[in-house]
């Protein structure tokens, strides 16, 4: 109503002074039926535009510039097309869609993968939902801007066909994010395998193998002097289980660094890390003092993170001091790499050394960030997620 009332206004504010002008310019040529014509033929031509025009004034005053439903939806596409991150991808619909309609607040909930929020909507919420091929992803709550008691009914067609628009992408976060999960759970019940692998190993079938080449040996000195076939017999299979022992001490270490379990994450760093005399890199490493206890898959990524970002530093970033900062939160680890050399370039080439930090991070759906230390070097921060029921 009040568009239309604003539309009729500034019409006749546009077309009262173009009428005033023709009425006057008839009447000094004389006020003739051609003048008349005339001045009849220009106004018709002036209206067209000025009812275009009070319309756009109208829609301005009302509207306050706020997008019509296509270019709200092209710039919806436009976000999501220069949004990398999947996670972010609620976040950024829900930004577009408070940023084309000028609001204070909304929120998008959808469970834990689907969730964002913008100020704090009131009990005055409206809830638009979010479907895609007939299952409900999400649903809208948008709150009306302050002043304004309801949503107008352009709010409502914008909001709708951004809902509409972004269920495909929502859905495709959420199925990312799902992914992510299983294959984080996957990744972690390999590890602790592979670690229960390791002590059956180490604990019980090498001190198996271990007592029966000592068996071999006794029974090759009891043999001695009585039957040199049987010595011959038993220092064979002596040399043979011994053969075995180390194959399968072998085998323990391939599956998991034993330094890893037996003197915990931050020992390993520090035997991983530590340099040669000739070496100029200081390596210092900051963390808790009592031993962290980690999900197999966890430590083991932390410790190879740390390996590949300290070799880096050696490599390229002519660094004198590389501090390693490792801390631990309820719900995951955060591990920074920094360095006092010349930091990374302003263009990121993709090297092995960083593609495999991404790799191992994003194994457990973690993240990594490429920047500059407070020093003024290069540094890696990571986040590793802790699955539900770890201890911390």
């Amino acid at each position: 109503m009040l568009r239309a009332v604003l539309r009729v206004t500034f019409a006749v504010l546009v077309l009262a002074p173009v009428f005033g002008v023709v009425t006057g310019l008839a009447a000094r040529a004389g006020a003739g039926p051609g003048a008349a014509w005339w001045g009849a033929a220009g106004l018709g031509a002036i209206t067209v535009p000025a009812v275009r025009l009070s319309g756009s004034l109208a829609d301005w005053v009302v509207y306050r510039g706020r997008a019509d439903p296509a270019l709200a939806v092209v710039r919806l596409g436009a976000a999501l097309d220069a949004q990398p991150d999947a996670a972010a991808v609620p976040a950024t619909v829900l930004q577009v869609i408070v940023d084309a309609t000028y609001l204070d607040s909304a929120e998008l909930r959808g469970g834990a993968h689907l969730s964002a929020v913008v100020g704090r909507p009131g009990p005055d919420a409206v809830v638009f939902p979010v479907v895609y091929q007939g299952e409900e992803l999400a649903t809208l709550s948008v709150a009306p801007r302050r002043g304004e008691s309801d949503l107008t009914a352009r709010d409502r067609t914008v909001i709708t066909q951004l809902a509409v628009h972004a269920a495909p992408a929502l859905h495709g976060a959420r199925a990312r994010a799902d992914l992510t999960e299983a294959h984080a759970r996957l990744v972690h019940s390999r590890e602790e395998e592979r670690r229960r692998l390791r002590r059956d190993l180490h604990d019980d079938l090498s001190p198996s193998l271990a007592g029966l080449a000592l068996s071999a040996a006794a029974v090759a000195r009891r043999a001695a002097g009585v039957d040199e076939g049987l010595v011959r017999l038993a220092d064979d299979l002596y040399r043979d289980i011994k053969a075995a022992v180390s194959q399968t001490r072998e085998i323990a270490y391939g599956l998991r660094p034993p330094i890893l379990d037996d003197r915990g994450l931050v020992a390993a760093i520090r035997h991983r890390t530590a340099g040669v005399q000739a070496d100029r890199l200081e390596v210092s490493v900051r963390a808790p003092e009592h031993r962290l206890v980690l999900p197999a898959a966890v430590d083991l990524a932390a410790l190879r993170i740390v390996q590949e970002a300290v070799t880096n530093v050696r490599r390229h970033a002519g660094a004198r001091a590389c501090v390693i900062s490792l801390a631990l939160a309820a719900d995951h680890l955060e591990v920074i790499v920094g360095d006092d050399g010349q930091g990374f370039p302003e263009r990121l080439a993709p090297g092995l050394g960083l593609a495999s930090i991404r790799e191992r991070a994003a194994e457990l759906g973690g993240t990594v960030r490429f920047g500059r230390a407070p020093q003024g070097g290069g540094e890696v921060a990571v986040r590793l997620p802790l699955p539900p029921g770890a201890p911390a």
